[in-house]
């Protein structure tokens, strides 16, 4: 009776540290070397749009809010580590604000 009582403390234990794992979100590792090629930045883009359009398809529930934050999040460094981003936005700003 006693190797019955361990055996489903062992499993309680189990099911317990299994349910307090952290979320694994699948985001691609972004390569800062790559940064330049546009293919490879737009690519990580494309493929994490991909993610988030699945997303969409789920039932509304707390994980999938987080997921879909942390997918922007995501989006989002990977648009601004790009070198060629800072001097876009210099040159959008500046095209719509022509000085005389």
């Amino acid at each position: 009776m006693k190797s019955f009582q361990k055996f489903l403390f062992l499993l309680g234990g189990l099911a317990g540290s299994a349910s307090l794992q952290a979320q694994n979100y699948d985001t691609p590792p972004f390569n800062f070397d790559r940064n330049m090629e546009r293919g490879y930045v737009d690519s990580l883009l494309r493929r994490t749009r991909t993610r988030l359009l699945y997303l969409d398809r789920l039932r509304p529930s707390p994980s999938v809010d987080t997921a879909r934050l942390e997918l922007l999040h995501f989006m989002a460094y990977v648009h601004y580590s790009r070198h060629d981003a800072p001097r876009q936005r210099i040159q959008r700003s500046q095209s719509s604000h022509p000085v005389g």
